[in-house]
C-alpha cells in the first residue's frame, strides 16, 4: 500500500491507508490515506466513516505528542497531550498544549497552545493561548488571543418587533468578527465587538460594533451599537447608541441617553441624550499654540454672566 513505519513499537497503518507514514513512537495509528505521524504515543488519524476511507486522501498529520486525535481532512496537530480536531474541520490546526478541542464543523480554525481551549462549529476561529477559553457556535471569524475563561458566543435575546402593539419576539444573533485580547472571564455575545482585556467584562444582548478597553465588571448591553467603556470598574452602558464611559467606577448610561458621555467620576448617571456628565471641569485656555477661548453654542447661549456659567471666581 506504499506506506511506511520506520521505527517504534505497536504502531499501525490500517487497510485503505495507502501512502501513509509513521516515523516512530508507540501505539500510533493511521486509519486513512496520506496520513503522517512523526512520533509520540497513542496518537491517531482516523475517520468514523468506512466510506470515507475509500475516498480521496485525508492529508492529515500529527507531528508528535500523546493521545492526540485528528478526525478531519487536511488538519494538523503539532504536539501536546489529548488534543482533538473533530470531523468537518478541514484545514484546521492545534499547535500544542493539553486537551484543546476544535469541534466538528470548524474549518480553517486554529488553537495555538494552552489548556482546554475550545472552538465550536465556527469557520475561521482563533484562540492563541491561555486556558478554558471558548468560541461558541454563531461566532464565525472571531478571536481570543489569550487569557483565561474568556468566551465569545452567539446569543438569543428579546426585542420589541412591533412598536404599535409592543409585540415582544425572541430573536437570535451571532458574535461573528469579535475579539478578546486577554484577561479573565470576559464575555462577548454580539456582532463585531472587542474586549481588549480586564476581568469579568461583558458585551451582551447582541450589542454590536462596541468596545471595552479593560478594567473589571464593566458591561455594554445591547442591542444598540457603537457603545464603549475605556476602563474603570462596574461601569454600565444600557442600550444607548454612540455613548461612552471614560474610566472611573459605578457609572451608568441609560437607554434613552444616546450620544452621551461620562468622563471620570463615580456613580454618575447619564439620563439625557447628547450630554456630557462629570463631577468637575477645570479648563485651561492656554495652549502651546496660543490662548484658546472656552466657547458654548446653541439656543441656550447668552452673553450675560450667570445664564449658563454660574460662577467666574477661582473655585469655579
Amino acid at each position: 500500500s506504499w506506506s511506511s513505519i520506520v521505527g517504534g513499537s505497536g504502531n499501525t497503518i490500517n487497510h485503505y491507508s495507502a501512502y501513509s507514514f509513521i516515523g516512530g513512537g508507540t501505539g500510533n495509528t493511521i486509519n486513512h490515506r496520506y496520513g503522517f505521524i512523526g512520533s509520540g504515543q497513542d496518537n491517531t488519524i482516523h475517520t468514523n466513516s468506512h466510506l470515507e476511507l475509500q475516498k480521496t486522501g485525508f492529508h492529515a498529520a500529527i507531528v508528535s505528542g500523546r493521545l492526540n486525535q485528528v478526525r478531519s481532512k487536511q488538519a494538523i496537530i503539532g504536539a501536546g497531550y489529548g488534543n482533538i480536531i473533530e470531523t468537518e474541520s478541514f484545514r484546521s490546526a492545534i499547535l500544542s498544549g493539553r486537551q484543546n478541542i476544535i469541534f466538528s464543523g470548524s474549518p480553517n480554525s486554529l488553537i495555538g497552545v494552552g489548556v482546554t481551549n475550545t472552538i465550536h462549529e465556527n469557520n475561521h476561529g482563533f484562540i492563541g493561548a491561555g486556558s478554558n477559553n471558548s468560541i461558541k457556535p454563531g461566532s464565525t471569524a472571531s478571536s481570543i488571543v489569550g487569557g483565561q475563561q474568556n468566551e465569545i458566543s452567539g446569543s438569543i435575546y428579546t426585542a420589541v418587533t412591533n412598536v404599535e402593539t409592543y409585540q415582544i419576539s425572541v430573536m437570535s444573533a451571532t458574535s461573528t468578527y469579535s475579539f478578546i485580547g486577554g484577561g479573565f472571564n470576559n464575555l462577548i455575545s454580539g456582532y463585531t465587538n472587542s474586549i481588549a482585556g480586564g476581568i469579568n467584562n461583558k458585551i451582551t444582548n447582541s450589542a454590536s460594533v462596541s468596545f471595552i478597553g479593560g478594567g473589571g465588571q464593566n458591561t455594554l448591553e445591547g442591542p444598540a451599537d457603537r457603545m464603549s467603556i475605556l476602563g474603570g470598574q462596574e461601569n454600565t452602558v444600557l442600550n444607548a447608541r454612540f455613548s461612552t464611559i471614560l474610566n472611573a467606577s459605578g457609572n451608568t448610561i441609560y437607554s434613552h441617553a444616546e450620544d452621551a458621555a461620562i468622563i471620570g467620576g463615580s456613580s454618575l448617571i447619564a439620563t439625557s441624550a447628547s450630554t456630557t456628565f462629570m463631577h468637575g471641569l477645570d479648563v485651561d485656555t492656554g495652549t502651546r499654540h496660543g490662548d484658546r477661548p472656552f466657547k458654548y453654542h446653541g439656543s441656550f447661549t447668552n452673553s450675560n454672566i450667570n445664564f449658563v456659567l454660574t460662577s467666574i471666581d477661582n473655585d469655579g
